[in-house]
């Protein structure tokens, strides 16, 4: 018998109460993989899967063929995490590659901190591409070792370092949706897009990288203070007719007030500057969602926006806190971001607590009536995030046809009594909540995409 880190990789034989192997599954039935532990995942239904002693089956390609229980012996390969939880990987919906080395730099207002900080490190990461490989490559394996599977990210304005960034990302094996940064006006000159060329680079990089292996091209206008009317327009036609993720930035920002109504003075706020860009597109995200209006919200629960909630950046910024509870109610779909550059870390655990804390301030406070659950937590880190990114049919829960996106968290060393001995809340929902509220920062024992480990190495 081969031993592994997580348990012991033996043969085994097994069927499924109450299902029947299908064809495929006869056919590939020596070239499948279960893993067994405990699983915990959202359905599409809208459901919670809780199931211990499970065990998720997948063939070769990394589809998965069934969740249920292992049961009696047959011919292919069994990994026994001894119990650990199975989650489906984390979805990171927004980040910023780039701006990882200034995390936790400064306490500056936000324009102050662009000016002196940001704007600064984009023009090294985009002249040094060495240093922007390095860093990129650092950056991946640093999400993957947090548990985060597929990720949203912005690089900077230039084409090539974005390209360098798709080759880093290609060969962590991560699902990775790649925005180049696209602004054009109230910029640094060497940071501005050229609208002349910008549209080419982008062909360029939808040629060598959409679709290549787990990889997405995506359309990143930064914000609304730093593009024009004219961009906008043409990047919400661009990723329409490639279908391609829009993603942006939407919070309101009392020091880009008045550059914004000079900007768009035929904007009443800062919802309408994207309603009349054409900007609500079948895969729009938004991020952060802060300092809008009452009917500003209700109105993107109507159309079902995509929202990535930063708490921790949110906080960090001073930007105030997302009444989520009441965003979901009204309909929008709202997933989680680290948002590093603002953001403290990669880790969606972490994010999870500070959604969650936040979300008991506001209920006390009688803004939201709920707060979120730790079902809404791990659905938000995962499903919501497929949802936002337009993947929820291959990724972001444990299901039969999905791709076998997921991490194995060895709980254990959360609990308060480790090594010597252990709580006596063992049920598995107890056990997801002290990965959340009381994580290790070596709780992630593995992880697997389509299938394949990718980390660790």
């Amino acid at each position: 018998m081969q031993h592994e880190e997580l348990g012991v990789e033996k043969k085994f034989a097994f069927s499924y109460s109450n299902k029947k192997l299908n064809d495929r599954w006869t056919k590939e039935m020596a070239h499948t993989t279960s893993v067994l532990g405990t699983l915990i995942s959202p359905l599409d239904s809208g459901d919670f899967l809780t199931l211990e002693k499970g065990a998720i089956t997948y063939d070769q390609e990394g589809t998965i063929l069934n969740i249920g229980q292992l049961q009696e012996p047959v011919n292919h390969q069994v990994i026994d995490t001894n119990g650990a939880l199975i989650l489906p990987g984390l979805i990171d919906t927004h980040n910023h590659l780039s701006q990882y080395p200034i995390v936790g730099a400064c306490d500056l207002a936000i324009g102050d901190w662009l000016e002196k900080y940001v704007f600064p490190e984009e023009i090294h990461f985009n002249q040094d591409l060495e240093f922007a490989a390095f860093l990129s490559r650092t950056f991946f394996q640093q999400a993957l070792s947090q548990g985060t599977t597929c990720m949203a990210t912005f690089v900077t304005s230039s084409a090539q370092a974005t390209t360098k960034v798709f080759q880093e990302a290609h060969q962590s094996g991560l699902r990775a949706i790649v925005g180049q940064v696209l602004m054009d006006i109230n910029s640094p000159p060497h940071l501005k897009t050229d609208l002349n060329h910008v549209f080419e680079q982008l062909d360029t990089h939808l040629r060598s990288w959409h679709k290549r292996g787990e990889l997405e091209v995506s359309i990143n206008p930064r914000f609304a203070v730093t593009c024009s009317e004219q961009l906008l327009r043409q990047a919400a036609h661009y990723a329409q007719t490639h279908d391609l993720l829009l993603h942006t930035h939407l919070d309101y920002v009392p020091e880009f007030a008045m550059s914004i109504t000079q900007n768009f003075p035929w904007a009443d706020n800062l919802l309408e500057v994207f309603k009349n860009t054409d900007f609500f597109t079948p895969r729009t995200l938004f991020a952060h969602g802060t300092g809008l209006s009452e009917s500003e919200w209700k109105e993107l629960g109507k159309k079902h926006a995509a929202i990535c909630h930063c708490p921790n950046s949110n906080i960090f910024w001073n930007m105030g806190l997302l009444p989520v509870t009441k965003l979901i109610d009204w309909g929008s779909i709202v997933a989680l971001g680290t948002d590093s550059g603002g953001g403290a870390n990669l880790s969606l655990f972490d994010i999870m607590r500070s959604a969650s804390e936040i979300s008991h301030i506001l209920q006390e406070q009688k803004v939201s009536e709920n707060k979120l659950s730790l079902q809404d937590l791990l659905r938000m880190a995962t499903l919501n995030g497929a949802k936002a990114l337009g993947l929820q049919d291959k990724v972001g829960s444990l299901e039969r046809g999905k791709d076998a996106d997921f991490i194995i968290v060895q709980d254990q060393i959360c609990d308060p009594l480790y090594p010597n001995s252990l709580s006596s809340y063992q049920k598995p929902l107890e056990r997801l909540g002290r990965t959340i509220f009381r994580p290790h920062p070596q709780q992630v024992k593995a992880v697997y995409i389509k299938g394949k480990k990718v980390w660790p190495i």
